[in-house]
């Protein structure tokens, strides 16, 4: 499949340049202009990569690495092209939530393999970006494309937002998520939102799912954080 990348930034040739350069090595590339744009198009157009260009019209680059960063977990690059200081563009950026950051002019060759090792780190040592086809956990199958869950061969009836909290903890196996990251995830809340959607949510899933709701065994809560899915 190929990859996906969005680059936010002006129409300069510096950005239609940075698209052409990753179209060549087979990406399907997406430009919008604007910071804003970008951040409410963000969940559809789930990019592989994020590229930010620098001086942003609508909005300073280091806030939409910092949105961009709260949106997705794709790798973001931040391309210097307006000549601003680029040391103190690039501590700025990369502290709130930049990967890695890129002068212009670059040859294109260093730019591919600046990219390439972006996504082969996330790909390797994050979590999947777009996973797709069935995960199997002994008795508890989950089919992401059909967006159906069996339980010992028998399939589970689940709303649409039960089926996505079920779809991220089991994505993120073992990792123990927090209640914030989940209410973004799946229901779109801001980090401050105050509600026990998804303490019902979880309920929900645990009667359907555990042997003994009041035990659970698969879907573990961690104390202060979260919750956890474990391999039943």
């Amino acid at each position: 499949m190929n990859k996906r990348v969005l680059v936010i930034g002006n129409s300069s040739d510096t950005v239609c340049d940075t698209a052409a350069i990753l179209q060549t090595e087979g990406w399907e590339c997406t430009r919008l202009e604007k910071g804003k744009e970008a951040l409410a198009q963000i969940d559809d157009l789930m990019p592989d990569l994020v590229v930010v260009q620098t001086g942003v019209l609508d909005m300073p680059s280091s806030e939409v690495c910092a949105q961009v960063r709260a949106a997705t977990p794709a790798p973001v690059a931040v391309v210097n092209a307006d000549g601003s200081d680029g040391d103190r563009e690039a501590l700025v950026c990369l502290g709130r939530g930049a990967d890695v950051y890129l002068d212009l002019p670059m040859d294109p060759d260093l730019l591919v393999a600046r990219v390439h090792a972006q996504i082969r780190r996330a790909t390797r040592y994050g979590p999947p970006l777009h996973v797709r086809g069935t995960l199997g956990f002994g008795d508890l199958a989950i089919d992401l494309d059909a967006r159906q869950v069996y339980l010992r061969g028998k399939p589970v009836k689940m709303t649409c937002k039960e089926f996505d909290l079920l779809s991220a903890l089991a994505i993120h196996e073992g990792r123990a998520m927090q209640a914030r990251e989940l209410l973004k995830q799946v229901w779109g809340y801001a980090k401050d939102c105050r509600t026990r959607t998804l303490e019902v949510h979880i309920c929900r899933l645990r009667s359907k799912l555990e042997a003994d709701p009041a035990n659970p065994q698969i879907i573990l809560t961690v104390p202060c954080v979260g919750y956890r899915f474990c391999r039943s």
